[in-house]
């Protein structure tokens, strides 16, 4: 996680999960402007395909998925988000269906 130009806000930050054979990779990546709000662009490296989102959560107690966490990963067609809570240090991963 960064802090934004005045230090005072921590911004969400997120990537792309790419698959290559066996192989997870990380793909384009985004820092936010606030720090509940990030826009991702889903690509991957050449030859792999995205299959899922990582991002922060700044700020929250557990690192659990919104609403809005959910129907973009079902807008998108990805099945893997991981989210970390950076104050915790925690992670977790969900699948999405």
């Amino acid at each position: 996680m960064r802090q934004s130009s005045n230090q005072s806000q921590k911004v969400e930050e997120a990537r792309t999960i790419c698959l290559r054979g066996e192989h997870i990779l990380w793909g384009s990546h985004a820092d936010g402007q606030s720090s509940t709000r990030v826009k991702l662009s889903i690509r991957c490296p050449s030859g792999s395909s995205p299959i899922g989102v990582f991002h922060t959560h700044p700020g929250s107690a557990e690192p659990i998925p919104s609403p809005q966490d959910i129907a973009e990963m079902k807008r998108a067609g990805l099945e893997h988000l991981c989210i970390k809570s950076p104050e915790k240090n925690l992670l977790k991963c969900f699948r999405i269906k």
